[in-house]
């Protein structure tokens, strides 16, 4: 009989290996040129730092996995199934420059990710750590990089170096497309996460543009949204950590003070043991001090 706790490790464990298959090619691999150069063409080290911060969110997730964390369970399979056709897209796209397979599953990606998104099933995770697992690694990271790469797909396919006024039309729209949606997360969500992958892709973005023969309007609208999207994370950031550190202090005091209350019951039964052939116990719970563990004699 198939175990089902089982399988979805083995899933979660191919997921990640295909993940590393897809930072292995962007490292050293060379990129075909339909899609060297176009609007849309990220700078290689920003793409594989992101894929390397991608996959240790990828590792926690994993983990919370391995650990039986409920909110993990539910996104194993789509987490896995996007890692895959992502290493796909990297074999069609970058090494054989086949377009429109790479549109098609970039376009899956994407979608499947704004679907899981919409679902907000790992927005309202609680806990701090669950929520950077499962949150940045499965949903958050995902959908950021999908939205990157089906544009990066569409300029390949398109072959919108820039260079004409049609194709600079079509960039615009794209570009503060890029915008809008993690705008949308941190006024609706406060979701910095999102916000805080797509601004590291724009910078990725802005970076080639300023290194191109053809820098226009595109790079500037890369230069703000990069700078817009940098200070909105940082901003709804430093406002959920502040706001959620008393309840983290809170939480750590309470297991403070739980594993004190369990070293006093220990401290006094040993001694009310030792003498209790002699005479009986004359300490309450009242002599018991919580904040060493030690006993008021």
């Amino acid at each position: 009989m198939i175990n089902i706790e089982s399988l979805k490790r083995t899933i979660a464990v191919a997921g990640i290996s295909a993940a590393v298959l897809s930072t292995l090619w962007y490292a050293i691999r060379p990129w075909d040129s339909s899609v060297e150069g176009t609007t849309f063409t990220p700078s290689r080290p920003f793409v594989v730092l992101f894929w390397v911060t991608e996959l240790v969110a990828q590792a926690a997730f994993c983990h919370a996995l391995f650990v039986g964390d409920d909110d993990a369970k539910p996104l194993v399979t789509w987490v896995a199934v996007f890692d895959v056709i992502h290493a796909l897209w990297c074999i069609f796209v970058l090494s054989f420059g086949q377009m429109l397979i790479g549109i098609f599953l970039a376009g899956v990606n994407f979608a499947s990710a704004m679907i899981m998104y919409s679902a907000k099933r790992t927005l309202a995770i609680d806990h701090p750590r669950t929520w950077i697992a499962v949150h940045i690694g499965g949903i958050a990271v995902p959908l950021a990089w999908s939205m990157v790469c089906l544009f990066w797909t569409g300029a390949g396919l398109f072959r919108a170096t820039g260079t004409s006024a049609v194709s600079r039309f079509f960039a615009d729209i794209f570009v503060w497309s890029l915008l809008v949606l993690p705008a949308a997360g941190l006024v609706l969500y406060a979701d910095w996460a999102l916000a805080g992958a797509l601004a590291f892709l724009v910078w990725a973005l802005a970076t080639t543009q300023l290194s191109s023969d053809h820098f226009g309007l595109e790079g500037v609208f890369l230069l703000v949204i990069a700078v817009l999207l940098t200070v909105g994370t940082t901003a709804i950031g430093l406002v959920r950590y502040f706001t959620a550190a008393p309840d983290l202090r809170t939480v750590a005091q309470q297991a403070r003070h739980a594993t004190l209350s369990v070293a006093a019951s220990a401290n006094f039964a040993t001694y009310g043991s030792r003498h209790s052939r002699q005479e009986p116990s004359r300490y309450t719970d009242d002599d018991v001090d919580l904040e060493d563990g030690s006993l008021n004699l």
